[in-house]
């Protein structure tokens, strides 16, 4: 039995999955708050460091938007639109209306 095979309802593998994936989720959002924080506090707005020359360099920029700066500005607007796509998506998850992949 592979690990991704479909996990029935109920069924003890499924806690295991559930548990798993709010390990990782939860690591993730930990640690990008922490690296906002630290970039917040040991960089000035703008600061470039280079890590790897002609590579791989690190700037503090400031996106109060989503992705490629949409929204920006309008942080009332991300945030209920945010919650209610999460909504709907758990509405259709739990009424079966759509599958996960992993059951």
């Amino acid at each position: 039995m592979a690990f991704f095979d479909r996990v029935e309802p109920g069924e003890p593998r499924e806690k295991k999955i559930i548990s798993i994936a709010l390990s990782v989720g939860g690591a993730v959002f930990l640690l990008d708050g922490a690296t906002k924080i630290f970039f917040e506090r040991h960089f000035r707005l703008g600061e470039r460091v280079v890590v790897i020359p002609g590579w791989f360099d690190l700037t503090l920029v400031r996106n109060t938007g989503a992705a490629w700066s949409s929204f920006s500005g309008k942080t009332a607007l991300l945030l209920v639109t945010t919650v209610a796509l999460i909504a709907m998506v758990t509405v259709l998850l739990v009424k079966k209306i759509i599958c996960h992949p992993l059951g």
